[in-house]
C-alpha cells in the first residue's frame, strides 16, 4: 500500500537517551497555563501571530492553522480537515463557553504527549526493525536540534556535546540493529517546527523520498493538466496536509 515511510521530526529515540532533561520538553510543563480561547479567528491569529513559535512560521500555514478556508473540489478531495488548528466552541472540553473558538487539540491532549515514561518511543523504535525490509524509511529532522537538546547527553554509552548535539536524534541510527534510513535529510534554519517553517522543503522531501515520483507526475498531469498545481499545493498546506499528500498519491 505505502512505496516509503517518511518521519519527520520524530521523537523517536532510543532508551539511553535522556531525553525528559531537555529543555524543550521542561518547557511543554507549562502548556497547561497557555492561552487557549478567542473571541474569533482573526483575534486568534493576532495573539498567536506574536507570540513563539507561531510567529516564525510560514504565513500561508499559519493561516491554515487558523481560518477556515474554502478550496476548489479537486483540492478538496486531498484535505481531510480544513479547521486545523482551532474549532468552534462550545466543545466537549469547554462545554459552558458558548461564544469564540478553542484549539482543536486541548493542552491536555499536547501535554500529554511529553508526559509519558517514553514506553510508546521505544516500541516505535522496536517495530522500525522489522519495517526496513518492506519500505523504505526517510528521515527529515530540522538542521537546529531544539527538541532534544541537552548540555551533555549520555546515548549508548556515548558523551555528546555541546547543546545542539544530534547525539540523541542519531540514537536510532543502528545498523546492526537493522536501522539503516533510506535518507537522513536535515533542513537549514529550522528546528522542531521544520514542517511549519520549512513547507516547500519538506513537501520537496517528500516528493524526492517515493520511488514512484515520475509515476505521480504523470498521474497528476492526467488529472490536473499541469504538475504545478501540484507544487502549489504542497506549497500552501500545513504538515498534516503534506503528509496526506504522500498517502493519497502512493498505491
Amino acid at each position: 500500500m505505502f512505496d516509503s515511510l517518511v518521519l519527520v521530526e520524530t521523537p523517536i529515540h532510543h532508551p539511553s537517551a535522556e531525553v525528559h532533561h531537555t529543555a524543550m520538553y521542561k518547557a511543554f510543563a507549562t502548556v497547561d497555563n497557555r492561552h487557549d480561547i478567542w473571541t474569533s479567528r482573526e483575534a486568534a491569529k493576532a495573539w498567536l501571530g506574536k507570540r513563539f513559535p507561531w510567529k516564525v512560521w510560514d504565513l500561508e500555514v499559519l493561516d491554515i492553522y487558523v481560518v477556515s478556508i474554502g478550496l476548489p473540489v479537486f483540492l478538496s478531495l486531498l484535505i481531510v480537515a480544513q479547521n486545523h488548528g482551532l474549532r468552534p466552541l462550545p466543545t466537549a472540553f469547554y462545554p459552558d463557553k458558548t461564544d469564540g473558538v478553542t484549539l482543536s487539540a486541548t493542552w491536555v491532549d499536547e501535554n500529554a504527549a511529553y508526559s509519558k515514561d517514553g514506553g510508546t518511543s521505544f516500541t516505535a523504535l522496536r517495530n522500525l526493525n522489522t519495517l526496513y525490509s518492506v519500505v523504505p524509511v526517510h528521515l527529515v529532522y530540522g538542521a537546529k536540534n531544539d527538541l532534544m537538546c541537552v548540555k551533555t547527553s549520555l546515548v549508548n554509552n556515548v558523551t555528546h556535546s555541546p547543546s545542539r548535539s544530534h547525539g540523541i536524534q542519531d540514537s536510532i541510527i543502528d545498523a546492526d540493529q537493522g536501522r539503516t534510513f533510506a535518507s537522513i535529510t536535515r533542513v537549514p534554519e529550522t528546528g522542531h517546527w521544520v514542517s511549519p517553517l520549512g513547507v516547500v522543503l519538506v513537501a520537496n522531501r517528500l516528493l524526492i523520498a517515493n520511488r514512484c515520483y515520475k509515476r505521480l507526475r504523470k498521474r497528476w498531469r492526467t488529472h490536473c493538466g499541469r504538475f504545478w498545481l501540484l507544487r502549489f499545493h504542497c506549497t500552501s498546506c500545513s504538515w498534516m496536509k503534506l503528509l496526506y499528500l504522500q498517502i493519497v498519491l502512493s498505491d
